[in-house]
Parts: structure tokens; C-alpha cells; sequence
């Protein structure tokens, strides 16, 4: 059933009263009830951040409510699923430059961190390919991933630690995130650049250790250690991200 003109223009000046802050005469409302109303919108957003983002919280203390209610207070978000804010107040907290102004140049990145925990747990659900052996260096069987995962790139350490003097120390920081496929739930295991390189590769087109390896080097015109790659596979498929090779 459609709104009236009438009703649809209240409810939309009631949202925008409500996501600004700004006081409005509403027709049936009190300021009272309003500023009630308003207070309970902002701990919903507050409490959905929260529990996306427990690291960033802590990490920023005070200044946290302030960034979400300027999230709020920014108007009307651009989804109606809910699981998806935290990707917009993200967002937003790099547009405006937070990171800058607290002197947090890792505040960026512990939110993308703590996102990409979401994305992969929220990741559309993908048949699981099928494989009839374990994983060995000597397999001539294509390697089967795992397929719900993905690989980010870090400048800071932010998954290790929320010590101020740590989080400074920039570097190259490969994370790899997946969803086990037996807990469901998402796991981080940090890569070596060779790894990620393997997996990109193998995430597009399964093979076996020896074709990927052979490929690598003629594309890229990179050599890679195949008993150092073969421990690091050896060790993702007793983590999950590895489920075994078909022959």
C-alpha cells in the first residue's frame, strides 16, 4: 500500500530530523519524544559500529563517538542492509581524513582489517569444489581452495596489536581471511609474498604445485622456493584454506 503525499513527506522529515540532529516540528511529536527518539537511532548505529569495528573502537577511545555521530549526522546512508554500514562508515571515516586528524595513520587500514572479517563471513555461499587426496609437494593432483576468501595488503600492523608505538611501524603486511568451511567461522593467516602469488593464481585456476610454479616463473619471470611454498600450502590446508588436490 502506497504512503499519502502527507505521511511519505513526514516520515522523510522525521528520518532527516533524526540522522541531522536538528530540531523539527513535526505534526504529533514533541521535542521530548524526538530528542528520545533521535538518542535511540544514534546508540543502534553506535552499537552496530561497535561490534563491527571492536579493535578501531578501542583503539580511538573518546574520539570514536564523535566520528559516528558525524556518520549520523551525514544523512541518509546508501543501503538498507544492515550488515553493510560499517563498509559505508568506513568509507566515510577515510573520506573525511579521521585518520589525519587523530594522528592515526593506521586507522584506515583497522577498519578495512576488521571489514574484511564481515566480507568473507558475509561472502555468497559457493559450491565447495570436490578433491579425493591430501595435499603433498610430490602430488601431481590440482590443488582445491577453499573459495571463500580473500587476500589485503597492509601498511600497519593492525592485526597484531593496539599498542600506539606498534601500530606505527609500517611494512608490507600480506592477510590472508577465509571462512572455514566446517566452523564457518573466519580465520586470518598472515602470507609471505610467494604464497599470495601461489594462491592468486590458484584462486583463478586450479593446478598442481609444479604447474603452478612453472607458470609463476614464465609470466612473471619470478623463481620461487617450491619446498618453502609446499610448507606454506602444507600448513593452510591443516588451517582450512587448502581442502586437498584432485587428481
Amino acid at each position: 500500500m502506497l504512503l499519502d503525499k502527507e505521511t511519505a513527506r513526514v516520515m522523510r522529515e522525521l528520518a532527516e530530523s533524526t540522522l541531522s540532529g536538528e530540531a523539527m516540528e513535526l505534526p504529533g511529536t514533541s521535542p521530548h519524544r524526538l530528542a528520545v527518539y533521535r538518542d535511540l537511532v544514534f546508540n543502534a548505529f553506535d552499537d552496530t559500529l561497535h561490534q563491527a569495528f571492536p579493535l578501531a573502537s578501542r583503539a580511538s577511545g573518546e574520539r570514536w563517538s564523535e566520528v559516528v555521530n558525524a556518520f549520523v549526522r551525514s544523512g541518509p546512508k546508501t543501503s538498507p542492509i544492515l550488515w553493510k554500514m560499517p563498509k559505508e562508515f568506513a568509507e566515510f571515516v577515510e573520506r573525511k581524513g579521521y585518520a589525519k586528524r587523530f594522528a592515526a595513520p593506521w586507522l584506515d587500514e583497522m577498519l578495512a582489517f576488521e571489514w574484511m572479517e564481515i566480507a568473507v563471513y558475509m561472502m555468497e555461499d559457493r559450491e565447495l569444489p570436490t578433491w579425493n587426496a591430501s595435499f603433498e609437494r610430490e602430488s601431481n593432483g590440482k590443488i582445491v581452495l577453499n573459495p571463500h576468501f580473500e587476500i589485503g595488503g597492509f601498511e600497519f600492523p593492525v592485526f597484531r596489536t593496539l599498542d600506539p608505538q606498534e601500530l606505527q611501524q609500517r611494512g608490507q603486511y600480506l592477510l590472508l581471511a577465509f571462512r572455514h568451511g566446517e566452523s564457518n567461522k573466519v580465520v586470518f593467516y598472515e602470507l609471505s609474498p610467494a604464497l599470495v602469488v601461489v594462491l592468486e593464481l590458484l584462486g583463478a585456476s586450479s593446478q598442481s604445485l609444479s604447474a603452478a610454479l612453472a607458470s609463476i616463473e614464465q609470466t612473471q619471470g619470478v623463481r620461487l622456493d617450491e619446498a618453502e611454498v609446499a610448507a606454506g600450502l602444507k600448513d593452510l590446508e591443516a588451517a582450512g584454506m587448502i581442502l586437498g588436490v584432485r587428481s
